[in-house]
């Protein structure tokens, strides 16, 4: 993201994210901006907990999670209403923002909740959608709506197992894996 013209550069407060936000903003010269609305989904009692051993234990209540994460959550877990009006209040902050180009960094849970406040996929579906880590989605606003680009774009780090180099976005190009 280097070649990228980002101006701001917005982070969940989790080390994790954090860590990553930073190597991001170093090329540019940029601080990342800490937004607690950022910050991974409250799983409760289900936090620190093996998904092995949550099948095993609390098979009934992760088989309803499982099927329908944001409408099922975990015992005293963060609520779908919760969620959405955290992350529609980073939303509200990215657009009156004068920024212009953007990154946030994140977690699984919130970009795919993203999807859905920002874009306004159906939250009951966007569970279905692979979110690696280091994968980057794209987002532009068109005409007052926000249009999801590219999702899941985890090219980069594909093509460096392969040690390739890859062009700037815009740039066509094809990635070979080596047999």
């Amino acid at each position: 993201m280097s070649s990228w013209p980002l101006e701001a550069i917005y982070t969940s407060p989790l080390d994790r994210a954090l860590y990553t936000a930073e190597a991001v903003a170093k090329p540019h010269s940029l601080t990342p901006i800490v937004l607690p609305e950022l910050q991974e989904i409250n799983f409760a009692d289900w936090e620190g907990e093996s998904i092995p051993e949550l099948e095993r234990v609390q098979h009934e209540n992760f088989a309803r999670w499982r099927a329908d994460p944001f409408f099922n959550p975990p015992p005293g877990a963060e609520t779908w209403e919760k969620l959405y009006s955290r992350l529609s209040r980073a939303v509200k902050l990215f657009l009156n923002e004068s920024y212009r180009r953007i990154a946030v960094i994140s977690h699984g849970g919130i970009m795919r909740a993203l999807y859905a406040v920002l874009v306004g996929l159906n939250p009951h579906k966007v569970w279905n959608m692979d979110v690696s880590n280091c994968a980057m989605s794209g987002v532009e606003m068109r005409f007052g709506r926000a249009c999801l680009v590219f999702a899941n774009d985890d090219l980069h780090v594909r093509a460096g197992k392969y040690g390739e180099n890859l062009p700037v976005w815009g740039d066509s190009y094809e990635f070979r894996s080596r047999a």
